[in-house]
């Protein structure tokens, strides 16, 4: 006759080790470029890591991963500008997963700002939000320069004493 301890203790050892999903994984990389005028135009990549959000079957029958990002420029706790967007990943017949790259564009004045991401699985039942905040700034092309100019001017001075 078996003793069930036996089993109980294998069980016992195993959970530790069971699989379980992780919430959405962002790396956020904001960058700031210019117009002709000279006006900031603030650029916004992401990629949600693949492997850190589910998968499911579409309606066409293909799996596919779901990801809800919210991105936010806010001023003085007061939003700017915004976008929400779904972003689908490439339809396949099994569930192997890449990662989703996703871009915004935002059109600022100058002045200082804070940027807010967050994102949330669709495709699981996972209701957790991964949220992302960085400061940004938006100076004018014209400030950037000559801010520029001053710094290396400082900088060749202090060489050359």
């Amino acid at each position: 006759m078996r003793s069930p301890i036996v089993p109980l203790l294998l069980l016992l050892t195993a959970w530790p080790y069971r699989p379980a999903r992780a919430q959405v994984q962002l790396v956020v990389e904001p960058r700031t470029f210019y117009t002709a005028a000279g006006a900031p135009l603030v650029e916004v990549n992401m990629a949600v890591l693949a492997g850190t959000f589910g998968v499911k079957s579409n309606e066409r029958g293909f799996m596919q991963g779901m990801v809800e990002v919210t991105t936010l420029v806010e001023r003085d706790g007061a939003i700017v500008d915004f976008g929400k967007t779904v972003v689908n990943g490439p339809e396949s017949l099994d569930s192997l997963q890449c990662d989703l790259l996703h871009q915004e564009f935002f059109a600022l004045s100058p002045g200082y700002y804070d940027l807010a991401v967050e994102a949330l699985d669709l495709s699981s039942g996972d209701t957790t939000i991964t949220r992302y905040r960085a400061p940004l700034t938006g100076t004018s092309f014209r400030d950037s320069i000559t801010d520029t100019v001053l710094r290396s001017d400082r900088y060749f001075r202090g060489r050359r004493a």
